[in-house]
């Protein structure tokens, strides 16, 4: 029987939250992932004797992570952690109660008692905004047990089984001194100190393949479209990443890479030939890059994802695809069930493609590469006994074996296939809409090439300034841009963007344009999940009558658009809309139940905001009644009385009059939905966007309703 080789790529990053001209770090991310998923992954593959794996570390990590470990930074988290409890100003308590419940609820802070106290005490609903009402209920040692379990949380599966300081902080649970947090915080940077020295000690074994990716993780086909598709034609820039990554790589790893991961996964013929040109021997993307290439031969997916590919064009250098949904259910699947059998599934799987591949010429390989750091966020216990499981027991199924692909490409394990050309895409649909193609998105692109262009016009421009361009160039900022990903962080993102290219100004000693201290973040339409279908009449007594009374509704998904909510629970899950001819019917799912106490502190709020102006405030409590309010253009309250068309049990159902809206027919209708809870703002959906629905007219409803 053939061997069948496997291949784990765990794709480590973070994007540059430093500011280069102040040293001053915006979030976290690098120092808290360090001790969490970076320390576990390591120590997984350390203490599995027949583990092996490739682990992408981008080299804005590296960086960074080189960067926090010398100290010579400023971190908002770090100083405000280390800050004496009894010390800290009103600001800083209110930084604190926003920031420091930014991890996974339920496999973290609800497992410590202390933690869920002081999270009940804050709210599980509390925006930023509110914040500053609660600091005075917290007392010094609420403030100083939650710098501590904050970061501890922060402590993943291996240090909390083999650091003893770890170990006993968790144990002792509360009542933290200022020595405890001082240990605490040391620990965290003596780690920091450690991660790359491990990697390459796990490397120079055998036991790891530490790859990389271009140098601030950018779309590389839209840094070199050669054609000029997508308006940002740069394949100068696009090689700069590339060979500033290697050199980067060579200072930690004393070596060469073998091979990248190309950021998202992205691919196209400039691409591979740059990578072709500094001697790489392998880079690894989807497999629907392959299938895309492949479209009009005749091929079975099975029967040519599992191979190495080389370009006609680019030979020697090896193409590795993923199996997509073996990756997906590791992402997405796994941390849902129970660990045992989702290991037992994982192996079943290999076993099938074992099995499949016997019949087929050759050998082959099994390409399973995913995000290493945020899937584990989702497991009940940080991943620990799934990795344990496959990398412990993989390794015993006959005729299968753990490797990597720099030894498949050294010892030609796995004789590549020929490839005449390259679909352009990147691992998520293929294509690269996630990072181009939105109002928003488009006006980063415009703003990174006008500023690229004013750097071009000077004479000898600094290296400083260009560092600020690549740096802008990063992939990360165009995710959050446009309504496809949303976060906590989107304005911190945005900020971050256009920082760099306002520090390219500032380094030529030039003024900064007033369109860059704007932020590209602005309100504009949202995509429903669904549109509304037929116009309908729903009954209103906040219960669930049939599956069939909203189906005609439009549908907004909060949690579908790929947003992030460390640090608070969205009171908003998801609402539905729609019209009869009369009126507009509204439904708001929550997560609050009609029968807490909790309902009496919440108000939802329909805002019209176009073209009229006009407040419907639902409050959740029993023994309070709505109101409608209508303002005018200049946001003068003009009109205001009781409105009693709502109902809450199950959901919050609303229907209200036309006239009450100031809307007729023909009308486009913008709304959003409002939170507030004691009195302050809490969340706003869509975020950043509006929902917009036409009002329908009597001939259109005659006309849907006869046809």
């Amino acid at each position: 029987m053939k061997t069948l080789y496997v291949v784990f790529l765990w794709h480590m990053h973070q994007p540059l939250y430093k500011d280069y001209l102040t040293s001053h770090y915006y979030l976290p991310w690098v120092r808290l992932h360090a001790t969490k998923g970076y320390w576990n992954m390591m120590r997984a593959i350390e203490s599995n004797p027949k583990a092996k794996a490739v682990v992408n570390l981008t080299p804005s990590l590296l960086y960074q992570l080189k960067d926090l470990s010398e100290r010579h930074v400023k971190d908002k988290h770090r100083e405000l952690s280390l800050r004496p409890a009894d010390k800290l100003t009103k600001q800083d308590k209110e930084y604190i109660l926003s920031n420091f419940f930014m991890i996974n609820w339920e496999n973290h802070v609800l497992k410590s008692k202390r933690y869920t106290e002081l999270l009940d005490k804050r709210g599980r609903h509390t925006s930023k905004d509110m914040a500053s009402k609660m600091v005075d209920s917290f007392k010094a040692q609420d403030y100083r047990d939650l710098q501590v379990l904050y970061n501890l949380a922060w402590c993943g599966f291996a240090l909390s089984e083999e650091d003893r300081l770890v170990k006993n902080l968790k144990k002792k649970g509360a009542n933290f001194t200022e020595r405890d947090k001082r240990a605490l915080i040391l620990k965290q940077e003596s780690i920091i100190a450690k991660v790359i020295p491990s990697y390459k000690r796990l490397q120079d074994q055998g036991k790891v393949e530490v790859s990389t990716t271009p140098f601030y993780h950018p779309i590389l086909p839209l840094l070199c479209g050669g054609d000029g598709t997508y308006g940002f034609n740069y394949p100068d820039d696009a090689a700069e990443h590339v060979t500033k990554a290697i050199e980067l790589y060579k200072s930690f790893f004393g070596r060469e890479p073998s091979g990248f991961w190309p950021a998202e996964g992205s691919v196209n013929e400039r691409a591979l030939s740059i990578f072709k040109e500094v001697g790489l021997k392998w880079i690894a993307t989807d497999e629907e890059i392959l299938l895309e290439s492949l479209k009009g031969e005749d091929v079975e997916r099975g029967k040519v994802i599992y191979k190495p590919f080389e370009h006609q064009k680019y030979p020697g250098l090896n193409i590795f695809f993923r199996d997509k949904n073996l990756s997906n259910n590791i992402s997405f699947q796994y941390s849902g069930m129970e660990q045992g059998k989702a290991v037992a599934d994982f192996i079943t799987h290999m076993r099938n493609i074992r099995d499949w591949v016997q019949a087929l010429p050759g050998e082959h390989v099994v390409t399973v590469a995913l995000d290493g750091e945020n899937p584990w966020e989702y497991f009940p216990d940080g991943g620990k006994e799934f990795l344990n499981g496959i990398y412990g027991l993989l390794p015993k199924e006959a005729n299968i074996e753990l490797t990597t692909f720099r030894d498949i490409v050294k010892n030609k394990k796995v004789s590549p296939l020929k490839l005449n050309t390259i679909h352009a895409g990147s691992w998520i649909n293929h294509d690269f809409h996630i990072w181009i193609g939105s109002r928003e998105k488009n006006k980063a692109w415009e703003l990174l090439a006008k500023t690229r262009e004013a750097l071009t016009e000077i004479d000898k421009p600094k290296k400083q300034a260009w560092e600020e361009i690549y740096a802008a160039e990063s992939s990360d900022w165009f995710w959050w841009y446009g309504d496809d990903f949303t976060s906590e962080n989107d304005s911190v993102f945005d900020h971050l963007f256009r920082m760099h290219l306002m520090n390219v100004y500032k380094i030529m000693g030039k003024a900064v344009p007033a369109y860059l201290k704007e932020p590209i973040v602005i309100l504009e339409k949202g995509r429903p999940r669904r549109e509304p279908t037929l116009t309908f009449t729903p009954s209103i007594n906040g219960r669930i009558d049939s599956f069939y009374e909203w189906e005609m509704a439009g549908l907004y998904n909060v949690h579908e658009k790929g947003s992030t909510m460390f640090g608070r629970e969205s009171i908003v899950k998801a609402f539905y809309y729609g019209c009869n001819e009369s009126n507009l019917h509204v439904r708001i799912d929550t997560n609050v139940n009609s029968r807490d106490k909790e309902a009496e502190r919440i108000k939802l709020i329909l805002k019209i905001l176009a073209p009229s102006h006009v407040y419907v405030s639902i409050p959740l409590a029993k023994e309070e009644n709505g109101t409608v309010t209508v303002f005018d253009n200049s946001g003068k309250e003009i009109e205001k009385k009781e409105f009693f068309g709502y109902s809450f049990d199950e959901i919050v159902e609303v229907t209200i009059p036309f006239t009450d809206l100031k809307v007729k027919e023909n009308d486009e209708l913008e709304f959003v939905i409002l939170v507030e809870a004691d009195g302050g703002i809490a969340e706003s959906w869509p975020k950043n966007r509006f929902i917009s629905v036409k009002i329908p007219s009597k001939k259109h409803i005659m006309e849907e309703w006869s046809a």
